[in-house]
């Protein structure tokens, strides 16, 4: 740990005070977490797993030939990292007192180009899986976009259909 410390530029002298675990859906589904309510009833589960996993140790434990080949999984964790182990509650984090604010959304402005960004990516896939796009195909898109009412029969945007004025409009 000392070795990652140096070569990422953190002082062994300098106080760490937080510790983070990133767990991807896949790995949370690994532990049956299929929901927000489901990680925060395992929380302290999976930090102390995450503790064991991702190990502080304490070289001090094990002799100089061990530190130096792969024996170093022998030594015994360092008290400090127990203690953090040991100490974690979810109830702690919980009980935070910090203002809720809302965040503002940034503004996104959807463009002719971005469109065309997006359709060219799609006919290259397209083309690696035999697909054709032609008119029938954009013809067949129009249709399934009408099913979720955001163009009228003919191709024409339609303002009944609650899209603000400045959406795109598509005519074939």
């Amino acid at each position: 740990m000392y070795d990652y410390f140096s070569r990422h530029g953190i002082s062994r002298k300098e106080d760490i005070f937080n510790i983070e675990f990133e767990m991807h859906r896949k790995h949370l589904k690994s532990f049956s977490i299929d929901s927000v309510e489901d990680l925060l009833s395992h929380a302290e589960k999976l930090f102390k797993e995450s503790m064991d996993v991702i190990r502080l140790v304490d070289l001090s434990t094990i002799s100089e030939k061990s530190i130096n080949s792969m024996n170093r999984y022998k030594a015994d964790i360092h008290p400090l990292w127990k203690y953090i182990s040991d100490s974690y509650k979810l109830n702690d984090f919980l009980a935070v007192n910090m203002p809720l604010t809302k965040l503002k959304r940034k503004k996104y402005l959807y463009t002719v180009e971005e469109a065309i960004k997006e359709h060219v990516d799609l006919a290259k896939r397209a083309y690696l899986h035999d697909v054709v796009i032609d008119e029938q195909f954009y013809c067949e898109v129009l249709l399934a976009c009408e099913k979720v009412c955001w163009f009228d029969t003919q191709g024409l945007y339609s303002e009944n259909k609650g899209l603000a004025n400045d959406s795109a409009v598509v005519k074939l």
